[in-house]
């Protein structure tokens, strides 16, 4: 299944059944400090707003990606010369 396929709620539930009040609307008062509109994140499961705000705000906030966990393994498999379709990767 595609990735934003298990990010969004069905048709008929959103964000704030999930979530606590106080989350919900904590949520809706920093988007709208934003200019972000709640409807544009409503239908998403609680992760993907994180891992979206963690793909296109931390690099633009001058955070070097090339130091994240998924880089570091990476580069010890391509050392190790362990292929990146392999299922399960054994590091010493």
């Amino acid at each position: 299944m595609e990735l934003a396929g298990t990010a969004l709620y069905p048709e008929n539930d959103s964000l704030g059944n999930h979530v606590s009040k106080d989350t919900y609307e904590l949520v809706k008062k920093e988007l709208g400090d934003a200019g972000v509109p709640l409807l544009l994140i409503d239908k998403q499961k609680p992760w993907f707003p994180c891992f979206d705000h963690h793909v296109t705000e931390i690099p633009a906030a001058g955070v070097d990606p090339s130091y994240g966990i998924d880089a570091y393994f990476l580069r010890k498999a391509s050392a190790q010369r362990v292929s990146r379709n392999s299922r399960v990767l054994i590091f010493k």
